[in-house]
C-alpha cells in the first residue's frame, strides 16, 4: 500500500472526471459527490456529499443499503440542457422552428421520475411518449397541460386507439403514430365514429443502419415501422378518404445507445427525405420525430465502443439541426417541429445504487509454518518459495502448476489427507503472490494470467436481477467505485457478486484507468465498518427490467434535492418490496402461511421440542419477517 496515495488517484482509477459528465467527483475527504451547477449566475454551485446522504438515512430513517438515489437536481439539468443544445443549434443555423424533448416513458416508469420530468419540463414544452396501452393510461393521468405533446407508439388494438381519439376529442395534443397499416384502418375507423379530427404520424423504416448493441431496431427487418412501399400505399389510403392533412409527423427510430455519430447523420438525412416527400404529396406534416438513440458515455472514453459514444450532446443537436435545414431549404419545404425522444441520456445520469459488501473471500496468502506435516510435495514446494528469483520464476510457477495438479490427484486416490492437501495449496498461493511481485520487475506475459487468480470475491447485500438486470443480460458495463475511503489506496483486485443463489449474480466488468478491466480495485474490508459501493449511471432501464429473482423486490428509493441555502433535503421516500408483498405477488395467501406457522409452533411446544418463550421468539419473528425488508437486515431482536 502507497502511502502517497490520493484522491487524484482515486479519480484516474475509476475514470470518475470522464464519465462523471460533470455530475460526480471525489471531495478532499476521499467521500464520492454530487456535483450541481448552479441554472443561474446568482447560484452556487452545490456539492452532495453522498456517504453522509446514506449515514443520515441510516440514523434518521431507518433506510439501509441497497438503497437507490436518485438526484432530482440532475435530473432538471439534464431537460435543460437537451434543450439548450438544440436551442444553440437552432440559432446557429438560423433554423426557422422550434424542438421539443419527449421522454419515453418505457426507460423509466417509476411515479416520481415521470412526475418530476413533468414538472420539470413545462417550460420547454416537454412531452411524453408511451409504448402500451397501460403507458398511454398513465401519460393520460399525469398530464394535464393540453399543449404538451403524447406521442403513442406500439401495438394497438381498437381500445388504444379509441382512447386517444378520445383524449383528442377532449383537447389533449396526443399523436398516435402508425407503425403498421392496420393502426392506420382504426384511425380512420374510429375518428369517423367519434367525429374526431385526428392528428398522426408514420414510423419509417429506414435503409440505415443503426450503430451500437441496439442496431438491429433499424433496417428493413426492424420490428416496427412502414416500408418506403407501405408509406406510398398510407398517401392512397388518405388519398382516398381525404385525410392527408391529417398526417402530420414523421417518425423513424435507431434503437437505444447509438454510439457513432455517423448513423445519427445518415438516418437523419434519410427520414427528411421521407419529409420532403411526404410534404410534397399533399400530406399535412410538419413534425420530424428522431426517436431515441442519444447514448451516454458510461465508461468515460468518448469512443464508438457500447458503453460509449463518440459525439457530444451539443454535436448531436448540430448534426440533426443542420441536415434537416439543408434538406428542406434544398428542396424549398418548411423547416419541421424537431421532436426527440432521448430517455437514456436524459436519466441515466440522476440514480446511484448503494450497496454494502458484507464480506468477500480473499485466497490465503501467508506462508505455512513447518508444522511436522511432511510430504515430498509439500518439501518441494518450500524449496521452491526459498529459492525464489526473477531468473528462475517463470519456471518456479510452472513447477508449482504441476506439484498443485500432482497433488489433487493424489488425494482422490486417498494418498494424501487434508491437512497436506491443505498446506499444498497455502504454499501454491503463497508462491504464486511472491512470482506476482517478482513479475512487476520481469513483466513475462506467461506470468501476467497469474493476477486473475487473485481476483478477490465481495459479497454486496443486493440483486443483480434485480437492480442492474440489464449487466448480467448484456454485459452492460457501469461505472463502479466505494462511495468513501477514496483518499486511501484501494488493494484488493475484486469481483462484486450479489445475495441470490444464482452463480450469474455477479459482476466482472469495470471501468478502471479509462478501459474495461475484469476486476475492480477495492478496499479492504473492516470488521465492524460498513464498506458502501456506489454504481452510477443507473437511471435508464434498470428499475423497470428488474425481476423478482430469489424473491428479492424493489430497493429503497430516496429523492434527493437541496433548499435555497443549499442543504440537502430528503424529498421522497420509497420504501422498499416486504416479503409479504413479494409473496402475495407471486399469489400467496400470506395470512394463511402465518396461520399454518403459528399451528405448527403450537404443535413444537406440544411435544417440548420448543419452550413457551422460544414459540414467542420464533412467532414474532416470523410474523416481523413477512414485513421486513426482503435483503438482508440487521437484527433487532433480543434473545
Amino acid at each position: 500500500m502507497s502511502n502517497d496515495w490520493t484522491v487524484e488517484n482515486s479519480k484516474q482509477l475509476y475514470n470518475v472526471d470522464k464519465w462523471g459528465n460533470g455530475y460526480f467527483g471525489i471531495n478532499q475527504e476521499g467521500n464520492a459527490i454530487v456535483k450541481i451547477s448552479p441554472s443561474s449566475d446568482q447560484e452556487k454551485p452545490v456539492e452532495y456529499n453522498i456517504k453522509e446522504i446514506v449515514d443520515q438515512l441510516i440514523a434518521d430513517e431507518e433506510i439501509h443499503p441497497p438503497v437507490l438515489l436518485r438526484f432530482s437536481h440532475i435530473l432538471k439539468h439534464r431537460i435543460g440542457q437537451i434543450n439548450k443544445a438544440f436551442n444553440n443549434a437552432i440559432k446557429e443555423y438560423g433554423y426557422s422552428n422550434r424542438y421539443h424533448g419527449v421522454y419515453p416513458i418505457k426507460v423509466n416508469q417509476e411515479r416520481h421520475v415521470v412526475d418530476e420530468i413533468v414538472e420539470f419540463g413545462k417550460s420547454f414544452g416537454f412531452g411524453l411518449e408511451v409504448g402500451s396501452k397501460p403507458e398511454l393510461i398513465l401519460a393520460l393521468g399525469v398530464v394535464e397541460d393540453d399543449e404538451v405533446p403524447i406521442l403513442c407508439n406500439g401495438f394497438k388494438d381498437d381500445e388504444y386507439i379509441e382512447t386517444v381519439l378520445f383524449a383528442k376529442k377532449m383537447g389533449r395534443n396526443i399523436i398516435p403514430i402508425v407503425e403498421k397499416l392496420s393502426d392506420l384502418h382504426l384511425i380512420i375507423k374510429y375518428s369517423k365514429s367519434l367525429k374526431v379530427k385526428p392528428v398522426f404520424g408514420l414510423r419509417v423504416k429506414l435503409a440505415a443502419k443503426g450503430a451500437g448493441r441496439w442496431e438491429s431496431s433499424a433496417g428493413y427487418k426492424s420490428k416496427f415501422g412502414l416500408s418506403i412501399t407501405e408509406v406510398l400505399e398510407a398517401l392512397k389510403i388518405l388519398d382516398a378518404v381525404d385525410m392527408k392533412d391529417c398526417l402530420q409527423l414523421v417518425h423513424y427510430h435507431m434503437g437505444s445507445q447509438i454510439n457513432n455519430i455517423g448513423s445519427i447523420k445518415n438516418a437523419v438525412n434519410e427520414a427528411c427525405r421521407v419529409f420532403v416527400y411526404l410534404y410534397k404529396g399533399g400530406a399535412g406534416v410538419k413534425y420530424l420525430d428522431v426517436g431515441g438513440g442519444l447514448g451516454v458515455d458510461y465508461d468515460g472514453t468518448k469512443t464508438s465502443t457500447e458503453s460509449s459514444i463518440n459525439y457530444t450532446l451539443q454535436e448531436y443537436a448540430n448534426d440533426i439541426v443542420f441536415h434537416i435545414k439543408e434538406i428542406c431549404d434544398d428542396a424549398k419545404v418548411p423547416q419541421p417541429i424537431i421532436l426527440s425522444e432521448s430517455g437514456r441520456a436524459l436519466v441515466a445520469h440522476h440514480s446511484v445504487l448503494v450497496v454494502e459488501a458484507v464480506g468477500s473471500n480473499t485466497i490465503q496468502q501467508t506462508v505455512p509454518e513447518k508444522n511436522g506435516i511432511k510430504h515430498a510435495i509439500i518439501d518441494e514446494m518450500y524449496e521452491i518459495y526459498d529459492g525464489l528469483k526473477i531468473s528462475n520464476c517463470v519456471e518456479s510457477f510452472h513447477d508449482v502448476e504441476h506439484l498443485l495438479n500432482k497433488c489433487n490427484s493424489l488425494f482422490n486416490y486417498g494418498y494424501i489427507d487434508l491437512h497436506q492437501r491443505s498446506i499444498t495449496e497455502r504454499l501454491y498461493w503463497s508462491i504464486c503472490t511472491k512470482i506476482i511481485e517478482l513479475n512487476q520487475t520481469l513483466k513475462s506475459p506467461e506470468l501476467d494470467r497469474l493476477n486473475k487468480k487473485f481476483i478477490d470475491t465481495y459479497f454486496c447485500n443486493f440483486s443483480i436481477f434485480q437492480s442492474l438486470p440489464d449487466t448480467w443480460a448484456i454485459d452492460h458495463v457501469v461505472p463502479v467505485m466505494p462511495i468513501h475511503r477514496l483518499n486511501q489506496e484501494p488493494t484488493q483486485n475484486a469481483h462484486l457478486v450479489d445475495i441470490t443463489c444464482d452463480s450469474d449474480g455477479k459482476m466482472e466488468k469495470f471501468i478502471q484507468e479509462g478501459s474495461i478491466k475484469d476486476h475492480i480495485r477495492l478496499h479492504k474490508l473492516i470488521e465492524d465498518e460498513k464498506y458502501l459501493i456506489g454504481a452510477f449511471l443507473v437511471g435508464a432501464y434498470q428499475e423497470v427490467l428488474g425481476d423478482i429473482h430469489n424473491l428479492f423486490g424493489d430497493i429503497n428509493a430516496v429523492h434527493v434535492t437541496h433548499d435555497d441555502e443549499g442543504k440537502v433535503v430528503i424529498n421522497h421516500i420509497i420504501k422498499g418490496d416486504t416479503i409479504q408483498e413479494l409473496l402475495e405477488y407471486v399469489h400467496y395467501d400470506t395470512k394463511g402461511l402465518l396461520a399454518n406457522m403459528k399451528r405448527s409452533i403450537l404443535l413444537a411446544v406440544k411435544d417440548n421440542r420448543l419452550t413457551k418463550d422460544e414459540a414467542h421468539i420464533f412467532s414474532n419473528f416470523y410474523s416481523v419477517g413477512l414485513n421486513g425488508y426482503t435483503y438482508l437486515e440487521e437484527s433487532r431482536m433480543e434473545l
